[in-house]
């Protein structure tokens, strides 16, 4: 019997280790955010389980019972460290459960470690191992041709953003990230297969894997597996220097990178290199690129954060407090720009501001440990030195890499997969101590793990899981397809899951209201328990969360945008947006969207006491919302937004002096002031406050940029004849002739113009 349950037991671990490797192959679209938490909650299940069985082992075979591994004390200790640097730090319900679009925490940390363990007490034969290599390379192959497709434009493939591979990762950089550890992998069993079809296979995965992270068009992975290449190089030709051929080789190897890639860098101005869209990518480095700039001023972000709690950090999932507060206002851009980070992008600071000096030198010497015992000990050995040497430049190579990109599950089960193989089969192992060796120590631990398991996975995954797809469902809610009373049972059902889904939850529930009903007036009466329940969940959002700048600021979005929801009380729900502003200012005081959304308040607040007759207290909420859009425009001039926002507002109070004098300090700050995007609203602004001059000037501007934009033409011929000057309005209009207008609508307008119909006031724009 207790055989039969061995070889069952057995059976799951390799079962549950073979499905990991097939995560990355896994994306349901029933969940949100379905490229992580799909695999994240299919990961946990899987280890949970896996647990069991391993736990059954270790209480009746002595033989399965962790030896002390140096891998497993070193994160361990990290996971500590995160513990008490979460258990302080502002949100420990945070820290520990993640959020659902990272799906990280300490509890997957937990979950980690877990595997860990699993994966060095059960596969300690090379051959093992090998065989679970294959598994791993059949699924990357799998992965690369979902990319290939991708770039071919196939139909019926997932769709990526832009011109980038991400596969089945919904992201490039993970995509990328994942590919070097199939490299290794790949370069590892071509060393130790013996069979020439099998070389001929390994490598030519390897040169698959390469290509697809070139089409994922990363420069911090293309940099790390360069680097990688070159440690490997340089490794072997000092390991072989008594052997010149491989010697001579490996350097040759070396040199020949150097030169292409300092080739293509001196030619990056060339027009092979700019008709490139990866060697462009690839080759440049200014200091001006967008990405580049908005790395290096987080990475100094976190440093500011950092040096507040040097020693801890601020706990898990914390990082955006240390952004918000340091927010660098040139990463703001415009309404579309990606404002809120969550991760600094690099695993120095991602885990120096989050657990602190000690956390950073913990989860550093976890990556480095085994490649530092690799390079001390295991390259005197020549049977196992070239496999030494491709884990070394593997460290390497996903260090490099990581300094520009942050962990996921897929990177993270890539990364502890391969550390258990070092483990394993490399690291030195000891006996753990007496009272860990006892049976009686084991069974209790399974005992407690079966009575807890059935929780565990309700609680931990199952119901987190659920909610997430209750979430999922509620946000796809189409209001012109879907009927009230289906999006209001979609979004009640998903508020009754709780979990820590909640959190997510909330903010996408309030913006889909904002998108869906905001600035549209007073609300049916039948939509008005949504409205009251928003504003619950919004209430409750910020007692949970009273240091999220990203709360304070979406209920004050809501409140602005919800201003006539309920007729009478358009003053009150903007007083109410009002209290979110101090908070707002505490905690994100260099963010422009702050000042600017005060403004905007401040705006309806003057648009409301001119419509109920109260001067005086229009001009006070006048001269405070220009004081909030000029605070906005001194915080990132460069913001053509900021002078769009002020610009409407002094049309609006008919300050012309004002607004002239804005326009020329635009021209002046903003670079970006006169691209068509932005003449096109500043002349949309134009339009909606009748202003004839402001129409010519815009109209004019665009013209000029774009001769044959029928739409402005037609705008600038219409300036000209309702300021009179009836020639040159029937000049343009002549012109419009040749842009396909139809002759009968051009004789009618230039009609019209000679008869002054346009010079009538009663005639509006």
């Amino acid at each position: 019997m207790t055989d039969n349950l061995k070889k069952i037991s057995l059976w799951i671990i390799y079962v549950g280790t073979a499905l990991t490797l097939a995560l990355p192959l896994f994306v349901d679209n029933g969940f949100f955010f379905p490229f992580v938490t799909s695999k994240a909650f299919a990961f946990r299940i899987i280890v949970e389980i896996m647990l069991l069985a391993f736990f059954f082992l270790a209480f009746t075979n002595p033989d399965f019972r962790l030896k002390r591994n140096p891998l497993v004390v070193i994160f361990s200790l990290f996971i500590f460290v995160a513990f008490v640097s979460s258990l302080i730090g502002q949100n420990f319900y945070g820290s520990f459960w993640g959020d659902m679009e990272r799906s990280d925490g300490l509890f997957l940390l937990l979950h980690l470690l877990a595997y860990l363990i699993i994966l060095l007490s059960v596969f300690r034969e090379a051959k093992t191992w090998h065989k679970l290599f294959d598994i791993s390379l059949g699924v990357a192959v799998l992965i690369s041709f979902f990319a290939i497709a991708q770039i071919l434009q196939l139909d019926n493939v997932l769709a990526t953003s832009g011109s980038r591979a991400d596969a089945t990762f919904g992201n490039p950089s993970f995509l990328a990230g994942y590919m070097i550890f199939q490299i290794a992998i790949a370069a590892i069993l071509f060393i130790v297969r013996r069979s020439k079809v099998a070389r001929i296979y390994y490598a030519g995965v390897a040169v698959l894997f390469t290509w697809v992270i070139l089409a994922t068009q990363t420069r911090g992975a293309i940099l790390g597996l360069l680097a990688g290449i070159v440690a490997a190089t340089l490794i072997l030709a000092w390991t072989k220097r008594d052997n010149k051929t491989i010697k001579y080789s490996s350097l040759g190897v070396f040199f020949m990178i150097v030169v292409v890639v300092g080739g293509l860098m001196l030619a990056r101005s060339q027009s092979f290199v700019q008709d490139s869209e990866i060697l462009r990518k690839m080759t440049t480095f200014s200091l001006s690129d967008r990405t580049i700039e908005t790395r290096l001023v987080t990475w100094q972000a976190a440093w500011e954060g950092w040096k507040e709690k040097p020693l801890l950090g601020f706990g898990l999932e914390n990082f955006n407090l240390v952004f918000d507060k340091n927010f660098p206002p040139i990463i703001y851009e415009d309404e579309g720009s990606v404002v809120w980070f969550d991760r600094a992008h690099n695993v120095i600071f991602d885990r120096g501001v989050t657990t602190g000096f000690i956390g950073l030198l913990l989860f550093l010497s976890f990556l480095f440990y085994p490649a530092y015992y690799l390079f001390r000990y295991t390259l005197r050995d020549p049977e196992n030195r070239n496999i030494a040497i491709i884990l070394i430049a593997l460290s390497i190579a996903y260090f490099i890499q990581d300094l520009f990109v942050f962990e996921t599950i897929t990177t993270y089960i890539s990364l502890f997969f391969i550390l258990s193989y070092i483990g394993a089969l490399y690291l030195p192992k000891k006996e753990t101590s007496s009272f860990f060796s006892k049976d009686l120590f084991w069974k209790i631990v399974f005992g407690v793990y079966v009575i807890g398991l059935l929780p565990l996975l309700w609680f931990g995954t199952l119901a987190p899981a659920s909610a997430n797809r209750a979430v999922a469902e509620a946000l796809r809610s189409n209001p012109n397809e879907d009927s009230l009373e289906v999006i209001l049972e979609r979004f009640d059902r998903a508020k009754q899951k709780g979990t820590y889904v909640q959190k997510e939850f909330r903010i996408q529930f309030a913006e889909f209201i904002v998108n869906n009903l905001g600035n549209a007036g007073p609300v049916n009466q039948a939509v008005m328990p949504i409205v009251l329940d928003v504003e619950e969940v919004l209430k409750k959002q910020i007692e949970e969360y009273p240091e999220d700048t990203k709360s304070y600021l979406l209920a004050m979005r809501y409140y602005n945008a919800m201003r006539q929801a309920v007729p009478g009380e358009e003053i009150e729900r903007l007083d109410r947006a009002l209290e979110m502003y101090p908070k707002l200012e505490e905690l994100s005081p260099t963010r422009p969207p702050v000042p600017q959304e005060a403004g905007y308040t401040y705006r309806f607040l003057y648009e409301e006491y001119i419509l109920k007759g109260k001067p005086s207290d229009a001009q006070d909420a006048l001269e405070k919302s220009e004081q909030y859009f000029s605070q906005a425009i001194e915080l990132n001039p460069a913001v053509v937004e900021s002078y769009i926002n002020l610009f409407s507002l002094y049309l609006k109070s008919q300050q012309a002096d004002k607004a002239q004098a804005l326009i020329q300090e635009a021209q002046e700050r903003a670079p970006k002031f006169f691209n068509t995007q932005y003449l096109n609203r500043l002349l949309e602004v134009s339009k909606n406050n009748q202003n004839i001059e402001w129409i010519l000037f815009f109209s004019k501007k665009i013209v000029e940029k774009n001769p044959t934009s029928v739409e402005a033409m037609i705008d600038y011929a219409l300036s000209f004849a309702y300021l009179g000057q009836r020639q040159k309005a029937t000049e343009i209009a002549e012109q419009l002739r040749g842009l396909g207008v139809a002759e009968e609508e051009v004789d009618q307008f230039i009609a019209n113009v000679n008869s002054g119909f346009y010079e009538d006031e009663s005639n509006s724009f």
